[in-house]
């Protein structure tokens, strides 16, 4: 077995399915299902939350998972990896509570001009993330969860 399986194996826990069978289950109504999604990525949702927002890393990821849930329930929601999508989400959350609160939003960290910095710059920098979303976005499932946990 390679080391990105075996990776994977350890995050996934080799004592239960995988994160997109949990969100198959979930979409039919298997709220166990979704229970053990929450307990398998709540932590690290939590340091995503923290990271991104002084407000209340609880509420912003108790926020994530239900409108995860909502959106699974209907039929949508991640089709591979789980976390990532969790990681989006909790940024998205953060974002729009954090402009509820007067907060500067995570979003428009990006695009906040430096006076010393040319447009020339801010454009490429701006091509370049949207670039590199492009490329991952392009990798195999396989690929992109092991790139998200590394």
């Amino acid at each position: 077995m390679g080391d990105s399986m075996r990776f994977l194996e350890r995050v996934r826990g080799a004592e239960g399915p995988a994160d997109h069978e949990l969100v198959r289950r979930a979409r039919r109504g298997d709220r166990a299902a979704y229970a053990e999604l929450w307990r398998r990525h709540h932590q690290a949702g939590l340091r995503v939350a923290r990271a991104v927002t002084h407000l209340d890393a609880d509420d912003i990821v108790a926020e994530a998972f239900a409108r995860i849930l909502r959106i699974v329930l209907a039929g949508g929601g991640p089709e591979g990896a789980f976390r990532p999508y969790l990681y989006t989400t909790i940024k998205n959350v953060a974002a729009s509570q954090g402009r509820a609160t007067k907060e500067l939003a995570v979003d428009d960290l990006e695009v906040l001009l430096d006076p010393g910095e040319a447009e020339d710059e801010v454009a490429i920098s701006a091509l370049d993330r949207s670039l590199t979303a492009q490329a991952f976005r392009s990798l195999p499932e396989r690929w992109q969860t092991v790139l998200w946990y590394t």
